[in-house]
């Protein structure tokens, strides 16, 4: 177990009518058991019509619709989004935080805003089947391919930490879509959460903390993160401490 820097460099997003909380069956990195394409974002539950807010200072770089230019899988694959180049930069490379399937802008390319500011409503415009929040954080390039898991960058709850994982076989290598538990310390055979491995290469680990799990907006304290080969458990302790990401490494006799 070790620390490393951490770089919250965003807000929340959601107004009333939203969850700020990440919905935790579709994390970064997943294919929800397959239904869907690999994440390359979050999702917020909201209501249609519920105010988003610039997560930090910057300049809008996109604002309205991808019909003509692709930044998805696909043409039309956020709808309407918004996307903002953040004034605070990582190692030299530009950060963009991107908001997707909105039902109406209220910002303009050019425009500087603050965190905190209006830029727009949720909808479900483009690739999706409800009105939510898809928020991604790139690095480097405003490009599908740039991704990070933006629970790594979001600033956690008050008093809650973060959870970094790489799970790796015994030659160090990624495991790909694996399912991993969280125990706290005190009750290490009941799962408090669990998540999965990022499925496969399309989605990027962080250039920090080399991840391919991620447990977020963690209460503060000793936990076990655990996985099961061949009806064996392997494990390793993590401390969450307030407002700090932990990153652990978990190593299974996986082929």
């Amino acid at each position: 177990m070790s620390e490393a820097d951490s770089h919250y460099f965003i807000d929340r997003p959601l107004g009333l009518g939203g969850s700020n909380w990440p919905a935790a069956n579709y994390p970064y990195g997943s294919t929800k058991d397959g239904q869907l394409a690999v994440h390359h974002g979050v999702d917020f539950a909201a209501l249609y019509g519920t105010p988003l807010f610039a997560v930090a200072a910057g300049e809008i770089v996109v604002a309205g619709g991808d019909q003509e230019i692709l930044y998805g899988l696909r043409e039309n694959f956020y709808g309407i989004l918004v996307v903002i180049q953040l004034d605070q930069t990582h190692n030299g490379q530009p950060v963009y935080a991107l908001y997707g399937h909105l039902s109406q802008t209220m910002v303009e390319v050019g425009e500087h805003v603050e965190p905190g500011q209006l830029i727009g409503e949720t909808g479900s415009s483009g690739a999706s089947q409800g009105p939510h929040l898809h928020l991604e954080v790139r690095l480097g390039e405003n490009d599908y391919a740039h991704t990070r898991n933006p629970q790594l960058w979001m600033k956690p709850f008050e008093g809650r930490g973060t959870i970094a994982v790489r799970v790796v076989n015994q030659d160090g290598q990624l495991i790909r879509d694996f399912p991993v538990m969280l125990s706290r310390a005190a009750s290490p055979r009941s799962t408090y959460r669990n998540t999965w491995t990022y499925t496969d290469d399309h989605v990027n680990g962080d250039d920090v903390f080399g991840e391919n799990a991620v447990f977020g907006d963690m209460p503060p304290g000793p936990y076990w993160v655990r996985g099961v080969v061949d009806g064996h458990e392997f494990a390793e302790a993590a401390l969450v401490m307030p407002g700090r990401t932990t990153a652990i490494i978990l190593e299974l006799p996986v082929p």
